[in-house]
C-alpha cells in the first residue's frame, strides 16, 4: 500500500471466522450471548473477514443503525466510491460488467461480455490490482479465472 502525505498504509489480510467473531464480541454494544452470536454471523457473512468492514459495521451499530441497515455501512460505501472514481472510464465499465457476471468468472467470459479485445480487457483488469473491487487473478485448477474482492 503506498504511503501518502497524511500517513502510511497498512495491508491487512482477511480475518478468520473465529477472529471475526472475537472482534465482534469485543466491539459489540451488548454482551448478550444470543445477540452477539447472531450479530457475529451477520458480520462474518457481510464482511468475509475484512477488518475494515467489521469495524465499520460495528461502529454503525453503535451509532444506532439497525442491523439490517449495515450490510454495507455508509463509510465503507464512501471509501469504495472514492476508489472507483479514481478508475479510468474503461476500467469502471469493465468492473460493472464483472459485477453483473458474479463473484467468480473466467477472463474470456468477462472479455466477451464487455465486448473488448484481450488487451483492452487485460488493461482494465490490471489498472489497479490492489484496490478493493478490482478483479484480481486467482489460480484455479483449470486455467485463469478472476474473483472480485469485496471491501
Amino acid at each position: 500500500m503506498p504511503r501518502s502525505a497524511t500517513g502510511s498504509g497498512l495491508s491487512l489480510s482477511p480475518l478468520s471466522q473465529p477472529d471475526t467473531v472475537a472482534l465482534v464480541r469485543m466491539l459489540a454494544p451488548t454482551h448478550e450471548a444470543t445477540t452477539v452470536e447472531r450479530l457475529s454471523e451477520q458480520v462474518w457473512i457481510a464482511s468475509e473477514g475484512n477488518p475494515f468492514m467489521v469495524v465499520e459495521t460495528m461502529r454503525a451499530l453503535q451509532e444506532g443503525a439497525a442491523a439490517r441497515d449495515v450490510a454495507l455501512p455508509q463509510r465503507v460505501r464512501e471509501v469504495i466510491g472514492r476508489r472507483l472514481e479514481r478508475l479510468a472510464d474503461g476500467s469502471r465499465s469493465l468492473l460493472t460488467v464483472a459485477s453483473v457476471i458474479g463473484r467468480e468468472f473466467e477472463f474470456e467470459l468477462l472479455r466477451r461480455a464487455a465486448g473488448l479485445d484481450e488487451d483492452a480487457t487485460a488493461e482494465g483488469v490490471e489498472e489497479r490490482p490492489n484496490e478493493p473491487g478490482d478483479a484480481t487473478p486467482t489460480p484455479p485448477p483449470s486455467g485463469p479465472a478472476y474473483r472480485r474482492r469485496r471491501p
